[in-house]
């Protein structure tokens, strides 16, 4: 990650070539073929306003999908960081796929997906493991990490988990059906909140104050 940000620190200002929406910041090797623009080694380019890095990047500039491999790493507008062994979006990064998917946000909060695929902007992970806790001991140890099979990720308003079981130290001890929570790049509410109720046949009563 610091190799990341210093090679970051010292291109960013001077971009070697440009694709389309791509610029392309550092490269061991470039290569133009039809509308794909190749690189190799080091790759480094911002795209949609995010920065990623990868041992090898393609781009196809007629339909503005990138495709990544090998330690990816990618930082987005609201602060979280994205590793994956590959990635591949979409323009406007509201499609795509990416596997073996952690991902970090500005409070250290993480997720972590074997699969994930992004529709409409929203990350669809696949048993997952959610911790804000990374370390809380002092041996390094997690005291407690949530695992879901489904958690809906969007970086702009809202987790969702559906059919979560809360662990302390690697014991199950609750589950619930369907949990949320606000994104960390947003304002928590404060202040008295009035719930609202809901009835459904699958899930029973509930009420939030979200």
């Amino acid at each position: 990650m610091k190799k990341f940000l210093s090679l970051l620190s010292c291109l960013c200002l001077f971009p070697t070539s440009f694709a389309a929406d791509i610029s392309i910041l550092n490269s061991k090797e470039t290569e133009y073929k039809d509308s794909i623009v190749i690189c190799n080694g080091n790759v480094l380019v911002i795209y949609d306003k995010k920065i990623i890095s990868a041992d090898k990047m393609s781009f196809d500039e007629k339909t503005d999908i990138l495709k990544a491999k090998g330690n990816v790493i990618v930082k987005d507008e609201t602060g979280n960081t994205y590793f994956a062994d590959s990635f591949q979006v979409g323009k406007n990064f509201k499609s795509g796929h990416a596997v073996n998917l952690k991902i970090i946000t500005p409070d250290k909060t993480r997720l972590a997906s074997n699969d994930c695929t992004i529709i409409d902007g929203e990350y669809l992970l696949k048993d997952v493991v959610f911790t804000p806790c990374y370390e809380c001991t002092g041996s390094g140890a997690l005291t407690w990490q949530l695992k879901s099979e489904t958690v809906t990720f969007n970086p702009e308003s809202y987790t969702t988990y559906q059919d979560a079981i809360l662990e302390a130290y690697d014991v199950p001890v609750l589950y619930t059906p369907y949990l949320s929570h606000v994104s960390s790049n947003l304002r928590r509410k404060s202040g008295f909140l009035r719930p609202s109720y809901s009835l459904a046949s699958q899930v029973g009563f509930a009420f939030s104050n979200l």
